[in-house]
């Protein structure tokens, strides 16, 4: 087996982060006082690849998520205000993903990736940020479970360095199955309920990610004596 064809094989490691967009569904219907807004999360990890061969292979990883979305009401007190509240979810995601690469030009490359994992929550509650003039508005929360699995759908574009390395920008799709979280909005006052939300696993990421080829550890550096970059995942 050649240098070039061997190199298109083994082991990298990687290190990405970039920003994402939740998505929730509300358990009840509200009224148009009601004003719903995303906020813009992010994640951050590591990745182990395995190259199985020029074409194909695997990717184990870790992630650090950080997700949520926005509500502003009116609270029909008698000043009027405004509620706003900052409703986030935080966890740990394993994902372990099939790739398929194709190269383009000499350097480029795009790839795909499909595979399953899990989520697990960090914390017993959601962290909540309430802002108003208005004494009158609270929140309860309660945590359906600590796991949720997953299914993710991947495309990166990314570049190869002489000595292996990948640079990569990705658009990443994950679909949670099952709830995470529970939010009961209510007036602690006279016990009335404002609405019912619930969080799931499921966003849409943007990100940017450097993988170390491993094969270089323990081997003298070379500069200026390849013409060809070294293939691989």
């Amino acid at each position: 087996m050649s240098k070039s064809s061997s190199a298109q094989e083994g082991w990298r490691l990687g290190f990405e982060g970039g920003t994402l967009f939740s998505r929730t569904f509300f358990t009840d219907s509200t009224s148009d006082d009601y004003v719903k807004k995303y906020y813009t999360g992010y994640r951050f990890g590591a990745s182990l690849h395995w190259g199985r061969s020029e074409f194909n292979g695997f990717i184990l990883g870790i992630h650090y998520v950080d997700k949520g979305l926005r509500y502003q009401y009116k609270t029909n007190d008698s000043v009027n205000s405004i509620a706003q509240v900052k409703q986030g979810t935080q966890y740990l995601e394993i994902p372990f993903c099939m790739l398929f690469k194709q190269d383009i030009g000499i350097t480029g490359f795009v790839r795909e990736s499909f595979g399953i994992g899990g989520a697990f929550q960090l914390t017993k509650y959601d962290s909540v940020l309430t802002q108003s003039n208005s004494g009158v508005f609270s929140m309860y929360n309660t945590r359906q479970t600590n796991f949720n699995a997953f299914f993710r759908l991947g495309i990166e574009v990314g570049n190869r360095f002489d000595n292996g390395d990948l640079l990569t920008f990705g658009l990443h799709y994950q679909q949670g199955f099952g709830t995470v979280s529970e939010q009961n909005f209510f007036n602690p006052t006279n016990g009335k309920g404002f609405f019912n939300t619930k969080l799931n696993g499921s966003y849409i990421a943007l990100t940017l990610g450097y993988h170390f080829n491993l094969s270089n550890i323990g081997t003298k550096e070379e500069f200026f004596t390849s013409n060809k970059p070294k293939r691989g995942f």
